[in-house]
């Protein structure tokens, strides 16, 4: 299945990255993904900020109120950067509309309910050395808030990527899990990018299904379960050793 690891490389969700004609991403909060369909069909929610690309020669709004000194005024986002930000992100979702899952299956993503609005619309923030009783409403450095649902869809007339998930499928994932598991394993998510599978040396990728004896308790340890599986059920080729004391 695709993981939000892989959702984030395709979309350029990641701070400094560019979308369309100058939107910067500032900020990413973490997506949740909502499994539809297993291997099939997955939703995930995006929330995002972005500055505009006019953002460092924006206008200044004008209060009323008394401002102490340095406090910043608030920057004026129109329709245009709002509607510019939305398209920003649909047009980066449609030229990289195929994503692939770490095991190399490809999904067809698009965007659905996608929403820009003023970053922290409606939220009063006090600035530091107003007199009392004086507040200003400050958006956060002007920057554009985004909301979206992202839709991925398995396509399977493609071809997978027969240079990644180590020549397995997602079906083959599920059947070496559901074979580790019956063979007393601990079968999980990977994470993290710091360590390498042992059985084929490749690192691991967040997302991708791990294994370890259930009785091994120190840390590390783990493998690809695939991996696993296809060694465990691979009769061994006896050492130089074994034959003599067979022979014996």
């Amino acid at each position: 299945m695709p993981s939000i690891y892989e959702l984030k490389k395709s979309l350029s969700l990641k701070s400094g990255e560019v979308l369309g004609t100058g939107f910067i991403v500032k900020d990413v909060e973490q997506a949740t993904m909502d499994e539809k369909k297993p291997r099939e069909l997955y939703n995930f929610k995006v929330h995002l900020w972005v500055s505009p690309p006019s953002s460092s020669s924006s206008t200044t709004k004008k209060h009323s109120t008394r401002r102490s000194p340095g406090a910043k005024r608030r920057k004026v986002l129109d329709k245009a950067d709002l509607e510019g930000a939305e398209k920003a992100l649909i047009q980066t979702a449609e030229e990289r509309q195929i994503m692939y899952s770490s095991y190399g299956s490809p999904y067809e993503v698009h965007l659905e309910h996608v929403k820009a609005t003023p970053a922290g619309e409606g939220r009063q923030e006090k600035v530091a050395g107003t007199r009392k009783g004086e507040e200003s409403a400050i958006e956060q450095e002007g920057l554009i808030e985004i909301h979206a649902l992202a839709v991925a869809k398995r396509r399977r007339d493609l071809p997978r990527l027969s240079d990644t998930g180590h020549g397995t499928s997602e079906e083959e994932e599920a059947a070496a899990d559901d074979d580790m598991k019956r063979r007393g394993f601990r079968v999980v998510k990977a994470h993290f990018k710091s360590s390498h599978c042992p059985e084929c040396g490749h690192e691991f990728i967040p997302g991708e299904h791990i294994a370890k004896p259930q009785d091994e308790h120190n840390r590390g340890g783990w493998a690809h379960s695939t991996c696993l599986a296809k060694r465990l059920e691979t009769p061994q080729t006896p050492t130089k050793e074994q034959k003599v004391e067979v022979g014996n």
